[in-house]
């Protein structure tokens, strides 16, 4: 800021161009009033009763004026006057200029309603406390009661996702096996001639089985099973030795099986059973 070193001389020239000088830096200094908006309350303007205000300074378009106070009711306005100075028995007309914000109701005023008053930088700091402190407790982790949630769905429905192994949490590191039983599958035993047919069921009859001779020793073993969990053993001793060798070609309902036999001449029938896992 520019500044007069009053001090230096003990004869100080006080003229026109030193008072305008000075003028200057003090308009200089009023500009600061912009901080605050273009009109607003600076200080005092205090509500009385019978909805009055008290006097005070206000900001009229970045002017710093004097207040008279007036009715909250009415507008403001800025009112301007000038003095004289006379010196040496000679007038100089119109020399100060007073300018006021009063109570008016006349064209150009501005509603009171207008002016806002503007909080002390301590108040501001101190709201920002509260502000930030506000802030930094929704920020960081908390809970918010259920039924203070709005806008949540009345159902959740899932839709069909998947998650990778590294992201499921709380996973157990070993799975031990719980106590459990399994219920025995179905067993069948039955026979049939050597030339085979429909097996004889020797129980309940809940596996239908067909016996199918391929070539000799070769037979295919049609079932109602429908999985691939089971076995077959079987043979005879009557009139000839003979007995079930191998499986393969095992389907979810037939496969096929290897007989042989002790080389004799004789017929005999099949005895054999299917039995699941």
């Amino acid at each position: 800021m520019n500044r007069i070193d009053l001090l230096k001389y003990p004869q100080f020239p006080m003229s026109s161009e030193t008072l305008a000088f000075l003028q200057d830096m003090v308009t200089l200094t009023a500009k600061l009033s912009s901080i605050g908006g273009n009109t607003y309350i600076l200080e005092g303007c205090e509500l009385l009763s019978g909805n009055r205000v008290s006097p005070g300074t206000l900001v009229i378009n970045g002017e710093v004026l004097p207040f008279t106070g007036g009715l909250t009711t009415s507008n403001v306005s800025i009112q301007e006057s000038k003095d004289s100075v006379q010196v040496y028995d000679e007038t100089y007309a119109d020399l100060y200029m007073n300018r006021t914000a009063v109570a008016s109701t006349g064209s150009g005023s501005i509603p009171w309603s207008s002016f806002q008053r503007l909080p002390s930088l301590a108040s501001m700091a101190q709201s920002l406390a509260s502000l930030d402190t506000a802030l930094t407790g929704h920020i960081t982790d908390h809970t918010v009661a259920w039924d203070k949630v709005s806008g949540k769905p009345a159902t959740f429905s899932p839709a069909a996702h998947n998650h990778a192994w590294s992201a499921i949490s709380e996973k157990p590191t070993t799975f031990p096996p719980s106590a459990h039983s399994h219920a025995a599958g179905p067993v069948f035993i039955g026979w049939t001639n050597w030339q085979g047919g429909p097996a004889n069921p020797q129980g309940d009859g809940m596996i239908q089985v067909v016996v199918t001779k391929i070539q000799e020793g070769c037979y295919k073993i049609t079932h109602n099973l429908g999985h691939v969990r089971y076995i077959v053993l079987g043979g005879s001793g009557v009139n000839s030795k003979v007995s079930i060798r191998s499986m393969y070609d095992i389907n979810a309902n037939d496969c096929m099986i290897v007989c042989s036999d002790d080389g004799s001449a004789n017929d005999c029938n099949l005895y054999f059973t299917i039995i699941t896992m």
